[in-house]
């Protein structure tokens, strides 16, 4: 069983990028959305999050755009343990807007993880040096939920 230990969300307006550089393809640039410092987060605490956003192309051919939430050591890493996998989609030259969805779970794997971070990256095999995707900024924002598990009364997990 666990016990809420804290909830936090982005809110509105707190995108920390406004701008993704696209790249033709691999290896991509890689860009935090949103971000949530976690105090007190230990091994085997359970982290459930969830996190928006809107992407807009200008572009007349399709972007692909993918997201991916983690766990990360630094304010500045995109490396880490993955609490929601990478997914993606395209924003289409017919569609201009794209919302970004996605959320998950996950049991901590490490006592040295502060903080948890929305990652986005970009490509399209048209894109030119300087192309960019715009993330619309008060039109979405990252929650989290910070569970401990409770210790049972001889006090063993």
């Amino acid at each position: 069983m666990f016990d809420l230990i804290d909830h936090q969300n982005t809110g509105p307006k707190s995108e920390l990028v406004y701008e993704v550089q696209m790249t033709n393809w691999s290896p991509y640039s890689y860009h935090i959305a949103y971000r949530i410092k976690i105090s007190d987060l230990r091994k085997n605490d359970l982290i459930v999050c969830g996190a928006n956003a809107e992407a807009t192309s200008e572009h007349a051919y399709n972007v692909m755009i993918c997201t991916y939430v983690v766990l990360t050591r630094s304010k500045y890493d995109v490396e880490g343990q993955i609490v929601c996998p990478a997914y993606g989609g395209n924003v289409t030259r017919n569609e201009h807007h794209r919302p970004i969805y996605t959320g998950g779970s996950a049991i901590v794997d490490s006592d040295d993880y502060k903080y948890i971070s929305l990652v986005i990256y970009t490509a399209s095999t048209a894109a030119l040096p300087d192309d960019k995707i715009k993330i619309e900024n008060g039109y979405g924002r990252m929650y989290i939920l910070h569970y401990r598990q409770r210790k049972s009364k001889e006090g063993s997990l």
